[in-house]
């Protein structure tokens, strides 16, 4: 919703339309409350906050421990500024989920990592990458910024893996994937 409504403001904004303000107000309220509602203060990490059934009667709340993109949103969707104290955590995570062609979807030392339906549970996905890529030289990497070294150098490292992946898949199957 953070990313619509920041898109969404934009549009009206640039169309001269009169709502842009009341795209920019929900999305300034959305951003005021990522930190309250995702930020895990055990980790310093943004991560689902969740129920789960421990006996019929009774649940437990919490945030996921499960690091993988679903950490990296904030980042990947360009919603923290590159100022923010949790940029360079990221940043770290980011680079904790590398594979030889790209971030995985979930971190190795994770109970889940490569078991069961294994779709969500460690392949590497091009459209996170893109995004990670996007939003590293579209905003975490420029002059100026804080992370700007390491920024990018993980979208050098991110990008080499990734056009090395893809290359040579495309020329021992003849096809290009998404994971």
């Amino acid at each position: 919703l953070m990313a619509a409504s920041r898109a969404l403001h934009r549009i009206s904004d640039r169309l001269g339309l009169g709502n842009a303000f009341k795209y920019k107000k929900i999305y300034e309220k959305l951003y005021s409350r990522l930190e309250e509602l995702h930020l895990d203060p055990k980790t310093g990490l943004f991560a689902d906050y969740m129920g789960r059934v421990t006996e019929p009667e009774s649940r437990v709340f919490g945030y996921s421990p499960h690091i993988g993109y679903i950490t990296l949103f904030p980042l990947l969707l360009e919603l923290l500024p590159v100022d923010a104290p949790q940029v360079p955590k990221l940043l770290e995570t980011a680079e904790s989920l590398m594979s030889r062609c790209g971030i995985r979807s979930l971190h190795t030392d994770d109970s889940f990592y490569g078991k069961g339906e294994n779709y969500w549970r460690g392949a590497v996905f091009m459209n996170f990458n893109y995004l990670l890529l996007s939003a590293l030289h579209n905003t975490y990497m420029k002059n100026g910024s804080p992370v700007q070294e390491k920024a990018q150098a993980l979208f050098k490292q991110v990008r080499d893996r990734v056009i090395t992946c893809v290359v040579k898949e495309f020329e021992e199957t003849g096809y290009l994937w998404e994971s």
